[in-house]
């Protein structure tokens, strides 16, 4: 922030940020010698990562598979207990999909 010699609550009037925004990156200023953000940390690590090889072949092998029958599996064979959210979320983030059979009827639908 080039203010010159103006005070932390002139600085943040002038550039519409709020007083704490500037105590924080004086201070980072201070401390690094730059202003530029830190970096990001990465987040919460993936609970079902390491199953991805047991789901994989779970699906492959039975693609009309449910999610609570994967969960099943993977507590059973890898400990790693999950809910059906979480499973879905995996199966998203590894791009597949669970079809259901042609021959299975949709849910409230009725033939005749």
């Amino acid at each position: 922030m080039d203010c010159g010699a103006c005070s932390q609550t002139e600085a943040a009037v002038k550039y519409s940020v709020s007083l704490s925004f500037v105590q924080k990156l004086m201070k980072r200023v201070r401390e690094t010698g730059s202003t530029a953000a830190k970096r990001a940390t990465g987040g919460v690590k993936r609970r079902l990562a390491e199953a991805e090889k047991l789901i994989r072949g779970a699906v492959k092998h039975n693609p009309d598979v449910t999610l609570k029958a994967l969960c099943e599996q993977v507590e059973a064979e890898l400990g790693l207990w999950s809910e059906e959210s979480m499973m879905s979320r995996e199966l998203m983030r590894l791009g597949i999909t669970l079809k259901k059979r042609l021959s299975t009827p949709a849910s409230g639908r009725r033939h005749g």
